[in-house]
């Protein structure tokens, strides 16, 4: 592409294999001032300036299969190593994009006049909160331990001060099970979608199988999972005023959307190790069924 052989002439590609594997894809030097204003240049040349609303940032860590360990003495525009640097990529990568869609949208600019910068990203960094992210946890398997898996990881997650995240609901990968015309799936994913309408972003998504709503049947077949999914769907549509309630505290007071529960109750010791429920915002409390021999839940 031009952004490579630009990039590449200037030196500001990371001497790093990257995906797709086999295709000669390298990360750019997002540390680099310079190259992150020619990133956006591109960005902005050939898709902002098109009326687009949001961008995913996917791959942002970036997916790297080492070839050599000399491939961390690369040194950045900022006359560090990779080495030292490469943790803090998807900061960089997300911040030089945000910083440069918000400057252009407050200057008027043509496609992005007036807008709010709304990033999805694959990873993320200390102190990515201030770039107007989203993070999920990453292409999953869909299992019902990786679900049990997404709650800890989120509040884990919200307790650097990240608060934006999300899953693929379902998982991204089917993993042992057939998908959406396997039973024991559909189980999984109508457990996964309860627990995907209490995180910030409530995401459908996923490979290896359909998930439009549509692949489930339809209303009052008598399966009951369309009706189950668009229950979830229209809930979630109910709460968007407490949702931008949450997002304004978010902002305003340094809150969180998924809060683990010894945030607010830390005098009650059985909130210390709990795993299963948290508060969503502060006034819902979420308790997601991740155990698929469920029969009852004590909250």
């Amino acid at each position: 592409t031009k952004q490579y052989a630009d990039f590449s002439r200037k030196g500001r590609m990371i001497d790093a294999v990257s995906y797709p594997w086999g295709a000669g894809v390298k990360p750019y030097d997002c540390y680099d001032a310079t190259t992150r204003d020619e990133y956006w240049n591109y960005l902005y040349t050939g898709l902002m300036n098109k009326d687009i609303d949001a961008l995913w940032l996917d791959s942002s860590e970036p997916d790297y299969q080492q070839k050599s360990t000399s491939d961390y003495d690369y040194v950045t525009g900022t006359g560090q190593t990779w080495r030292e640097l490469r943790n803090a990529f998807p900061l960089a990568h997300v911040g030089g994009v945000h910083d440069h869609f918000r400057a252009d949208a407050l200057a008027g600019k043509k496609g992005l006049a007036d807008k709010l910068v709304s990033i999805l990203t694959r990873s993320a960094f200390a102190g990515q909160q201030r770039y107007g992210a989203n993070t999920w946890s990453g292409d999953v398997t869909s299992s019902w331990e990786n679900l049990a898996n997404q709650i800890p990881a989120a509040l884990n997650f919200s307790a650097c001060g990240i608060p934006y995240w999300n899953s693929d609901i379902g998982g991204f990968f089917t993993g042992a099970f057939g998908g959406v015309g396997d039973h024991n799936w559909r189980r999984l994913y109508m457990r996964w979608l309860q627990f995907g309408t209490f995180t910030p972003m409530m995401r459908f998504h996923g490979t290896g199988t359909p998930r439009e709503i549509y692949q489930f049947g339809s209303e009052n077949d008598g399966i009951g999972d369309f009706d189950h999914i668009l229950k979830y769907v229209k809930l979630r549509y109910r709460m968007l005023p407490y949702l931008y309630s949450t997002a304004w505290q978010v902002t305003s007071e340094d809150e969180s959307y998924m809060r683990a529960l010894i945030y607010d109750f830390a005098a009650d010791k059985k909130t210390w190790d709990m795993t299963d429920e948290f508060l969503f915002g502060k006034s819902i409390l979420a308790a997601p069924i991740v155990d698929p021999q469920y029969t009852e839940e004590k909250v």
